[in-house]
């Protein structure tokens, strides 16, 4: 299991990052969780900046 902050999960959401790839490498099939505050940052996030293309 592993837990996400604020900082990881926009990590993971970031097109063409290479962290991203390599988070995803390290993480492979385990479970993610995510306190209710940082869902709540990244909700905010994504709600205020995600653009479609």
């Amino acid at each position: 299991m592993v837990n996400l902050d604020t900082v990881s999960a926009v990590a993971f959401i970031a097109e063409g990052s290479v962290v991203r790839y390599l988070l995803r490498q390290y993480i492979q099939e385990q479970q993610m969780v995510m306190k209710e505050d940082s869902f709540q940052r990244i909700y905010t996030y994504c709600a205020t900046n995600w653009r479609p293309c």
